[in-house]
């Protein structure tokens, strides 16, 4: 606070014109790199070649190209999808990546954008997401009303766990560091 400053100030050896010279200058200084620095740019560059907000260009409104054709009418540069399981997921550490997730992937980049993707087991008034294998395996499910009704999968089966773990090591392996 300015008593603190001042008693500071106060304690130093020196002639109070040397002192208050020495202050003003300080003063001057900090408001003229204050005023005179060029403000961050709102935009740069980032890893797709297209201006992004520079605070974060992760944040802000998103849709999904599956419920709203592009372009969209508000600033944006997200797009999410929700991909079931069984769409990349094709045995036990079998992934297709190529034929669902991959043509929107490119999509997306193609607007300068970013997916957000959201891997799905069950939703309400939809049929399982689950892999065929595993459900030809006897995966037990609980038959639930909330929300229009679905199927949520045992998800304390150890078949699925295991699935699980597979899958997210094959999504790491092949996307981790992919800017779409």
């Amino acid at each position: 606070n300015d008593c603190h400053f001042s008693k500071q100030v106060s304690n130093v050896t020196m002639s109070s014109g040397r002192a208050l010279s020495l202050l003003t200058g300080v003063l001057v200084g900090t408001l003229v790199a204050r005023t005179t620095a060029a403000p961050a740019p709102y935009y740069v560059t980032n890893d797709l070649g297209t201006p992004r907000k520079r605070a974060n260009p992760l944040k802000g409104f998103l849709t999904s190209p599956e419920w709203t054709a592009p372009p969209y009418s508000f600033p944006s540069n997200l797009e999410y999808y929700y991909v079931g399981l069984n769409k990349v997921m094709t045995g036990n550490d079998t992934f297709d990546w190529d034929s669902y997730l991959e043509p929107r992937l490119t999509s997306t980049a193609s607007r300068h954008s970013h997916a957000i993707l959201r891997f799905i087991l069950d939703y309400p008034r939809k049929e399982t997401f689950v892999p065929q294998y595993l459900l030809d395996g006897g995966l037990a499910f609980t038959t639930y009303t909330a929300h229009g009704g679905g199927r949520s999968p045992d998800y304390g089966d150890k078949n699925l766990a295991e699935a699980l773990g597979q899958f997210i090591a094959a999504l790491g392996k092949r996307y981790d560091g992919d800017p779409r």
